[in-house]
């Protein structure tokens, strides 16, 4: 819930238009009920944060690996940079549609971003 406060009082208070577009994002993130998420947390034995250190990480060296910077990656996924950094430094976890615009935008299937499917993929 602190996180939601945070996000708020930074949409209320920036008038940077890509600012206010994040913390839009972010703030649509933590209110909307997600299966996806729900699924992931439990893959990742119940632990949100496990799931949410995860997720970033995958992002970070995913987008890495395709040698892309986060604005060029915020272009083809139709996310903000600023979105994306938050997302790698594990300032808040990703709903479903925004895992599906990363994943699009990397050019990877969604699964890259499900730790079990990970697990079955690493044996």
């Amino acid at each position: 819930m602190d996180d939601l406060f945070e996000v708020m009082r930074e949409f209320m208070t920036t008038n940077d238009p890509e600012a206010r577009e994040s913390a839009a994002q972010a703030i649509t993130e933590i209110i909307e009920p997600d299966k996806t998420r729900v699924r992931a947390v439990i893959a990742s034995g119940g632990k949100p944060q496990v799931w949410i250190e995860f997720i970033g990480g995958r992002i970070r060296d995913l987008r890495a690996k395709a040698g892309l910077t986060q604005e060029e990656l915020d272009e083809r996924s139709g996310l903000t940079q600023s979105h994306i950094c938050r997302l790698e430094r594990v300032d808040h976890s990703p709903n479903g549609l925004t895992l599906e615009k990363i994943a699009k935008g990397l050019g990877v299937p969604t699964s890259a971003f499900d730790p079990a499917a990970q697990e079955h993929s690493e044996r």
